[in-house]
């Protein structure tokens, strides 16, 4: 418990002593282990922490918080194939497991048979920005046969439907029409055999409202220079949204790149922090963004760039082919993958990552390096 606290509060290296002490005490304790390698995981240690969970596996292997927990370095690692595999468990965690109890649908799970003919209903799940990284993979399955219907949130549900191979969308909540088998949208990597090299490339695969880009070209037309867009927050519900979010006063160095005026593309969470910005004058056009991922496409297609914390934002930007420059804490997201600057994902991705747990002070420096020489 010491080694859990001291880990939630970022103090790593003295929660790896507590719990590598706790493992000493009671070597067979599964959860000690466990405990560890997820403490060297969020450290950048994700191949250290391996054999811990491994070896908490082995003591409790119906661990489905131990079994997402190794899937997740796994994925970060870039071990697409087991990784896929250990990642079904994320179904047997607390959170994914009401979530599952709350979606019952009659017809089969998708298991990988020939789509040819038939309609698959994919349902998202999580977040949006695992919507819009996720939905790529629906266009081979399109091109195989499928006839695809796709489950989305009511702000993602215009982007989804300008993805090639989805044929009709259905927002969450509605009644979804006939279809023969229907599969989660985060277990299409394990039955399309999804691995690093394989992800499917092209950007933009998803398109902005020509009308929106147009207006948001209005309304910037004034504005002078290069004109990039900040993002600085993400969901404060997310569970690791301490480590990923920021303050808004970190980019008064970007601000002061010459030839550069920001944007700030922020909704809701955190702009509080707009009225005590003391930095560089910026246009704040996060105020007059309407509740929907498509009019914030326009917005992005209509800037020069954007730079974001890790959030929905740079998914979107990335599907949109935008130039983003992504700011990450040094325990990423297993979906940017570990010691890479770029994104397989991605084309149009740059990464910015802390080198120690905590400071941002690189990761902003590498941005402004960026900037400053494009």
């Amino acid at each position: 418990n010491l080694g859990n606290a001291l880990r939630d509060l970022g103090r790593l290296t003295e929660a790896e002593t507590a719990l590598r002490e706790a493992i000493r005490l009671d070597p067979k304790a599964a959860e000690s282990h466990g405990n560890l390698a997820l403490t060297l995981a969020m450290n950048g240690r994700g191949r250290e922490a391996l054999p811990w969970y491994e070896e908490a596996i082995l003591r409790k292997p119906d661990s489905a918080e131990t079994r997402f927990n190794h899937a997740v370095c796994l994925l970060a690692l870039g071990d697409y194939e087991q990784g896929w595999r250990e990642y079904e468990w994320r179904w047997g965690t607390e959170q994914m497991r009401m979530q599952k109890q709350a979606r019952t649908l009659p017809m089969p799970h998708w298991r990988g048979e020939n789509l040819a003919g038939k309609t698959l209903l994919i349902h998202a799940e999580q977040g949006h920005g695992d919507t819009m990284q996720f939905l790529k993979l629906t266009t081979a399955l399109s091109r195989a046969g499928a006839r695809i219907v796709v489950v989305v949130s009511t702000v993602t549900a215009a982007l989804a439907k300008t993805v090639d191979g989805v044929h009709a969308v259905v927002v969450q909540g509605q009644a979804a029409p006939h279809y023969d088998y229907h599969c989660p949208l985060l277990s299409l990597p394990l039955l399309t055999q999804l691995r690093v090299n394989t992800i499917p490339g092209g950007a933009p695969y998803m398109t902005a409202p020509p009308e929106r880009i147009e207006h948001w070209k209005r309304r910037l037309a004034d504005v002078p220079g290069r004109k990039i867009g900040i993002a600085w927050q993400g969901n404060p519900n997310h569970i690791g949204d301490r480590w990923r979010s920021v303050k808004l006063e970190r980019y008064a160095g970007i601000a002061a790149v010459p030839g550069v005026t920001l944007v700030a593309v922020q909704k809701g969470f955190g702009r509080e922090q707009l009225e005590s910005w003391t930095g560089p004058p910026l246009l704040d056009l996060g105020v007059e963004l309407a509740d929907d991922f498509a009019d914030t496409a326009g917005l992005l297609k209509a800037l020069d760039g954007l730079v974001t914390v890790d959030s929905a934002l740079a998914h979107l930007a990335g599907a949109l082919a935008v130039p983003v420059s992504i700011l990450l804490p040094l325990n990423a997201d297993w979906r940017w993958l570990q010691d890479r600057a770029d994104s397989p994902w991605y084309p149009s991705a740059t990464l910015h990552r802390q080198t120690t747990f905590g400071d941002w002070d690189a990761a902003f420096r590498s941005v402004v390096r960026t900037l400053a020489e494009s």
